[in-house]
């Protein structure tokens, strides 16, 4: 796997090897037990799951009740393994199933990467329940494993494409390696009709982009020119920028886009969430003010009616090109997204059509 190669090479190919703890006292099958999960299924544990779990993937939906989509997680079973990524690092180890009961092996093999903590949550919570023994079947086209703490949903993965889908920063490479904080929920780009737009989490930006196969450049990025009170959004924005000048090549598997530069070495990945939207009117005042959503930041003001008070909004608007003295009637379209990164927002706002640009004397 293309991605699994390169991010081992990029924590230094640092294997860390946990032992499973005391409560898995099961003794490993051996290697000649170890085929294909086909061959190590008796006909009735077969039947019981329901499904043939050699060379399938499967994409985390659900744990123990709360929806997991759009988070990275996944499952992959191959010549006896089972690996994929807790939405942090990636892992493999062995598996058998016995019974329609799954049962993994006592040595993972795991990428060192240091996650954000609702990362790291998922991510622990993820493989304290797949370390359990517990049942697998298939229903109504899911995958669910049944454990004591709840059952992991899972379902057939469906890729996402580059153009025409929001790309939500993960990870992005520093002088510190492959690095993920909140300050990543922020930022985000689109791609349609071979422009590039977005937030850097400061400032809202567009480009040009030219997509040929597997490879990806981004040229003429311009952004607005604000400056943000916390220094750490001004150097991630900057580090996102310089990802996008040094882009050479992507992939894309399931929900999640890995960019690649010159060398073939990782530089950011993404994750995309599905949205539905709707196109609104929106009238933008002539000023901006300041307010405080996650952080402090300018808000615009905003209405649906020329005879509405304004309101802010925190949220930019994806190609829009603000100017102060002027009041805009926007054409927009406003996406709810349905698994929104933490502390992110709900909505997302992007340009349809400037209706009307009216310069505006006195300020509101």
């Amino acid at each position: 796997m293309k991605t699994f190669r390169k991010l081992s090479i990029l924590v230094s190919g640092i294997l860390l090897v946990l032992a499973m703890g005391a409560c898995d006292q099961m003794a490993e099958p051996t290697n000649s037990q170890l085929t294909t999960a086909e061959s190590v299924l008796e006909p009735n544990a077969q039947s019981a799951t329901g499904v043939d779990l050699e060379g399938t993937v499967w994409d985390l939906i659900s744990i123990a009740g709360i929806n997991a989509s759009g988070n990275g997680v996944f499952i992959e079973f191959s010549e006896g393994r089972v690996s994929g990524s807790d939405g942090c690092n990636e892992f493999s180890t062995s598996f058998w199933l016995e019974d329609g009961t799954i049962i993994l092996g006592n040595t993972f093999t795991s990428t060192l990467v240091l996650c954000q903590s609702s990362f790291s949550n998922l991510s622990s919570q993820f493989q304290d329940m797949l370390r359990e023994k517990g049942a697998i079947f298939s229903q109504n086209g899911k995958l669910i494993i049944q454990t004591d703490q709840g059952d992991l949903v899972f379902e057939a993965p469906q890729s996402a494409t580059l153009a025409n889908s929001k790309w939500v920063l993960n990870f992005i490479r520093n002088q510190q390696g492959l690095v993920s904080t909140e300050i990543n929920q922020n930022i985000l780009f689109s791609i349609v009709n071979d422009k590039v737009s977005g937030d850097g989490g400061c400032n809202i930006f567009g480009g040009n982009v030219k997509i040929d196969g597997a490879k990806v450049h981004f040229s003429e990025i311009f952004a607005m020119e604000n400056s943000c009170d916390n220094d750490q959004v001004n150097e991630r924005e900057a580090e996102f920028f310089a990802v996008l000048e040094n882009t050479a090549s992507y992939e894309i598997m399931r929900q999640s886009l890995t960019l690649f530069d010159e060398r073939d070495e990782i530089i950011a990945t993404f994750s995309t969430t599905d949205i539905s939207s709707e196109a609104i009117t929106l009238f933008v005042g002539p000023q901006q003010v300041d307010c405080e959503g996650v952080m402090p930041q300018k808000c615009f003001l905003i209405r649906k009616s020329p005879n509405d008070d304004y309101t802010y909004l925190y949220d930019s608007i994806i190609g829009f090109e603000w100017e102060a003295g002027y009041e805009y009637e926007l054409l927009v379209k406003v996406s709810e997204v349905d698994s929104p990164p933490a502390d992110g927002s709900s909505l997302l706002y992007e340009l349809i059509e400037i209706v009307k640009k009216t310069p505006v004397k006195k300020q509101v």
